[in-house]
């Protein structure tokens, strides 16, 4: 069943895998649903007087992710991966990124177990993406009122 707009709707019975979240086929099994095996980082992207777009220090990040890897019983990812990745993501959506004062692209690395399994293990297979989102200042007078 699914909830959207304030409503439980949509209930059906389906294979396991057969499930879809968001568009993507999902099983209800996934080790990171059923046990929570995933973590997540958090980077952003600044606009510097020369026009370009850079990571800020996003291999910090990087290794943060594989520390929280090692805790969780994921695979670490290596660093050169996930900043070839991260590089990739910025060049290719750096258009996304507000020509304003204080804005950002925010970077979410997410590395999960994919496993279908009702087994109390860990996943034998994961999976690394990262989401891009414009950003602008967490606060609601922007830097001035920290």
């Amino acid at each position: 069943m699914d909830y959207a707009n304030g409503t439980w709707g949509n209930a059906r019975i389906v294979p396991d895998g057969s499930l879809e979240a968001g568009g993507i086929p999902l099983s209800m099994t996934a080790i990171a649903l059923g046990y929570a095996q995933s973590v997540f980082e958090g980077a952003k992207a600044f606009r510097h007087p020369d026009g370009e777009v850079y990571l800020f220090r996003f291999d910090e990040n990087a290794n943060r992710m594989n520390r929280s890897a090692d805790r969780m019983c994921l695979p670490q990812i290596p660093l050169d991966l996930q900043l070839e990745a991260a590089h990739a993501l910025v060049d290719v959506d750096r258009l996304w990124l507000p020509e304003r004062e204080g804005h950002s692209l925010y970077l979410r690395p997410q590395l999960f177990g994919t496993e279908s399994s009702a087994a109390v293990r860990s996943s034998v297979s994961h999976t690394f993406g990262i989401t891009l989102f414009p950003s602008g200042p967490y606060f609601p007078g922007g830097f001035g009122r920290m």
